[in-house]
């Protein structure tokens, strides 16, 4: 059994070195190879690169990462005065206690972010209201992330704020992100290696169609089958780069733009050299030319 797998891993290795930049030697080969060679091959280096991208995702998002914020977000909420109360009622904001309440949260770069604020004399002005998370002001409620968004309360709404309604917020939001956590990493790593493979294989398959059209522009001797099946050769190499960009330099823009690119020429230089690179020879010999 291990005699047998390792020479299946010396064949992809051995295809691998051969076919990894198109060349003269090897592609004019596939048009008389199986298909489903090529795809076993494909499917073979496509679930490695995914799995590499997986674990690069999973580095710069890190359990440790995760749980820093969870802890973080319950610690900041528990931090609660038990003293301070405030009520929402007749679309405004009072309260008995004296002095605004500002709950910050730390960030694991050391900074902090102000996740919750309440002031009942607010008007959510520049100048007396910083930028929270959630920030409640006499007349009306800011939320903050990305876009601001400022919104009156509802004439309906009647609510206490204080450290028992804290209290059970905070539980509710600690055992939802402790099941929310377990959801994440089963979608992680069940979805992310999926949606990965298929763009890859889709990537492939669009460009060698492209191709195969713009080249059936000028000859008929081209196949839809066999450019597909040299296009999963030639296009390892780019998606290689491409996956070493993303985990080197996470700019998708750049990364999806310079990969695309990548495979676009790969092909083109790939199917060029299954298909003409051996009559060029011939055309281009001293035999040929003197036989003319």
């Amino acid at each position: 059994m291990i005699i047998v797998s390792m020479k299946k891993v010396k064949a992809i290795l051995h295809t691998f070195r051969i076919s990894i930049v198109p060349n003269h030697l090897f592609y004019p080969k596939l048009l008389h190879t199986r298909t489903f060679f090529s795809l076993k091959y494909f499917s073979v280096c496509i679930i490695f690169f995914s799995t590499i991208f997986t674990l690069c995702v999973y580095t710069k998002v890190t359990p440790d990462k995760l749980t820093f914020y969870h802890n973080a977000f319950i610690k900041t909420l528990s931090s609660y005065p038990a003293d301070a109360e405030f009520l929402i009622k007749d679309k405004k904001l009072g309260s008995s206690y004296t002095q605004p309440i500002f709950l910050w949260m730390d960030k694991p770069n050391g900074t902090k972010m102000l996740l919750f604020a309440a002031n009942q004399h607010s008007l959510l002005t520049k100048n007396d209201s910083p930028d929270a998370l959630i920030f409640l002001g006499a007349k009306q409620m800011r939320l903050s992330y990305k876009d601001m968004t400022t919104s009156v309360y509802y004439p309906s709404l009647e609510y206490v704020i204080n450290k028992h309604t804290i209290d059970i917020f905070t539980g509710v939001i600690d055992q939802y992100l402790n099941n929310a956590r377990g959801y994440f990493y089963f979608v992680f790593f069940s979805f992310l290696p999926l949606l990965y493979m298929s763009g890859l294989f889709e990537a492939s398959l669009a460009t060698s169609i492209f191709l195969y059209l713009l080249f059936r522009l000028f000859t008929k001797r081209v196949h839809l089958r066999k450019c597909i099946q040299v296009g999963f050769h030639a296009s390892i190499l780019p998606f290689m780069i491409g996956s070493a960009l993303f985990c080197s330099f996470p700019s998708v823009h750049g990364t999806l733009t310079i990969t695309a690119s990548l495979v676009f020429i790969f092909q083109l230089i790939a199917i060029y050299e299954a298909y003409f690179s051996a009559l060029a020879k011939k055309l281009s010999s001293p035999h040929h030319a003197s036989g003319r």
